[in-house]
């Protein structure tokens, strides 16, 4: 039945995949240990850490209470910047824009993952979430 439909473009536009940790880590304020950078840099060697604002907000009844933080987020981009990892000290964060399978997209956050639990023992994750960002999809029926 779909021997006749091919996708003119990828299916997929961008896949997301975020790990937040059950508790901060507080050293990621100002480094990233030398073995997880190293990982990290073997599939991701543009490195480009930034400072973002964190937004915290508590609601207590009918009050709102805003809370602002400024995070450091160790940013490392791949050769073409086609896909990014983002780590702060609540997650780890693998964004592709070049989605090809699963096996290539997990290979490249693999080594680094082990090793933040080589390096952080007690770590744990409270979510793990995958997210799938699909194109507007055309299809081009075959004209055989």
């Amino acid at each position: 039945m779909y021997e006749n439909i091919f996708y003119r473009n990828p299916f997929l536009k961008e896949v997301i995949l975020r790990v937040d940790f059950s508790a901060p880590l507080p050293d990621l304020e100002k480094t990233v240990p030398p073995k997880i950078a190293k990982k990290a840099s073997k599939k991701f060697p543009i490195a480009e850490p930034q400072k973002a604002l964190a937004q915290e907000f508590q609601f207590t009844g009918p009050t709102l209470k805003a809370k602002s933080t400024e995070v450091m987020q160790w940013i490392y981009h791949g050769r073409e910047r086609e896909k990014r990892l983002t780590i702060t000290p609540t997650t780890l964060l693998q964004t592709s824009k070049k989605y090809k399978t699963f096996e290539f997209f997990i290979d490249d956050i693999r080594d680094v993952l082990s090793e933040f639990f080589t390096v952080y023992q007690d770590l744990s994750a409270s979510r793990l979430h995958m997210h799938l960002t699909p194109l507007s999809v055309i299809v081009v029926k075959n004209a055989a």
